[in-house]
């Protein structure tokens, strides 16, 4: 059979193994300071020394980690614009990872009738439509129209390449925006905001396309 030390050690490892299946960044630091305690126990009750520092020092690092989460999480005050954009866009990301990607963004007010883009320009900046009517104009042409939670200049912002189409305001129009440099060097500390804002920009691309299609099967029946 079974010493106790040997369950208690099958234990502790079978909880980190558990705890790196756990999506949440908080709920992992938890897991893995309940392994942590077991270990240590085994450590202290077995005179493993060695282990025993190092897991002690795993279990400050991860507390201390766990703290500033939970703080992070506890200050989460959303205005209700914030509020809107996360139901609205950005429901894919976590309030937390939402409440940093607003941070790093900046409120506008135009009037209509404003250009947002210039056709076939390069443009450094990304933007989401909070509230208000665009029109997307390309040669002359009206060929869409943007509204409340709808991005703006995505594709070249993605690409690098110039802009397709002219962008402009048909109402009064509030929208928010990320400078390219300063968004990118966000996605890379936080990698869950790059692949959250992939999944939104996959969602908005197929909501277009659908719009297009049925503008396209109005006009022709």
């Amino acid at each position: 059979m079974l010493a106790l030390g040997q369950i208690l050690a099958h234990l502790f490892n079978l909880i980190y193994v558990l705890a790196f299946m756990v999506k949440d960044i908080m709920w992992l630091r938890i897991v893995m300071l309940v392994g942590g305690s077991v270990e240590l126990y085994v450590d202290y009750t077995y005179s493993y020394t060695v282990n025993l520092y190092w897991c002690g020092f795993m279990m400050v690092v991860n507390s201390v980690q766990l703290v500033i989460l939970i703080r992070e999480r506890m200050n989460l005050n959303f205005t209700e614009e914030e509020k809107k954009l996360h139901r609205m866009v950005f429901n894919s990301l976590k309030p937390v990872e939402v409440k940093k990607l607003l941070k790093a963004g900046s409120w506008n007010d135009i009037d209509e009738n404003t250009v947002m883009i210039e056709e076939n320009t390069k443009i450094n900046r990304l933007m989401v439509i909070y509230e208000g009517t665009a029109a997307v104009q390309a040669k002359n042409k009206v060929i869409a129209y943007l509204r409340d939670g709808s991005f703006a200049g995505e594709m070249s912002f993605l690409t690098g390449n110039p802009t397709a189409a002219k962008v402009f305001s048909v109402t009064p129009l509030k929208y928010i925006s990320w400078e390219k440099d300063k968004l990118e060097e966000l996605m890379n500390k936080v990698p869950e905001i790059q692949s959250g804002l992939h999944k939104v920009f996959n969602t908005d691309l197929v909501s277009k396309i659908n719009k297009q299609n049925l503008s396209v099967q109005s006009q022709n029946s």
